[in-house]
């Protein structure tokens, strides 16, 4: 007989998933007094979002692989020719082959594999296997590494360190300033763009541009906008002839040979 006063699975789904939706998620959450906490909570949701849009595994655990036994599953390291300095740290990418897959096409596959998700990887070419150099181009890769394993590939991009170093963040070698009203300091990958005054970046979204409007052709951030609002000037008062004066009641009156003359209503 089930335990009625402990909760089942689909009751803690749907507890959870009520929460979510009522505090956490910004589109969805019920508004509560003060107004300002409100609008903070929101604005601290999203970023949340949109730095968990997305969440990839490299853990190199048997629990990740996708459950396919006529597959091949490789882990792939990739090595850098021609870098010096800081080489980029590259995480393993996860290749899936067929069991009849060779040598060259696990070179084609980690040349393919990482060309697409790294800009700066477009010109990569897989050279060869360490550890392995010896091995045919018409090799089995299951007589390699089995079903599942780890390999590392020496390869290199056309451009060399120039290549890399380009595209191994959005802004390449440019120095970008980041200082946007959400916190950011650095280029995080979001669509940004700079104030045509103190050229300092800010996420367009932040900005008040949506993700899916084109960006202006002047932008002017707020900080420079109220740094460069124009003071008001001051009333002047004279008696000098023909001088516009502000009078008591507020309303403008010309005067000459140095009498006031106010208006009387």
């Amino acid at each position: 007989m089930p335990n009625v006063s402990m909760p089942t699975q689909d009751h803690l789904r749907r507890d959870i998933k009520f929460l979510h939706d009522i505090l956490l998620y910004p589109h969805t959450m019920n508004p509560y007094q003060p107004e300002k906490d409100y609008e903070h909570a929101k604005r601290s949701a999203m970023i949340l979002l949109d730095c968990k849009q997305f969440t990839k595994h490299y853990d190199l655990e048997q629990d990740f692989l996708p459950e396919n036994p006529s597959m091949l599953h490789i882990w792939c390291h990739v090595e850098l020719l021609d870098q010096v300095g800081d080489p980029p740290s590259i995480p393993p990418e996860l290749l899936t082959l067929p069991q009849t897959a060779t040598v060259a096409d696990l070179k084609l596959e980690a040349t393919r594999t990482f060309r697409d998700i790294y800009l700066m990887l477009q010109t990569f070419v897989a050279n060869q296997l360490l550890d392995f150099g010896t091995a045919s181009e018409s090799t089995q890769v299951k007589l390699l590494f089995g079903a599942n394993g780890t390999v590392c590939i020496q390869g290199k991009c056309a451009g060399g360190e120039r290549r890399v170093g380009i595209h191994r963040m959005e802004r390449g070698v440019d120095k970008w300033t980041v200082n946007c009203s959400c916190g950011a300091t650095d280029d995080d990958g979001e669509r940004m763009l700079s104030c045509d005054s103190c050229h300092v970046w800010q996420h367009t979204r932040c900005s008040g541009i949506s993700d899916f409007d084109q960006v202006p052709k002047r932008y002017v951030c707020k900080s420079c906008k109220f740094l460069n609002k124009p003071k008001r000037p001051r009333p002047v008062y004279s008696n000098g002839p023909n001088k516009r004066c502000k009078t008591g009641t507020g309303a403008l009156s010309l005067v000459a040979g140095g009498f006031l003359k106010p208006h009387i209503f």
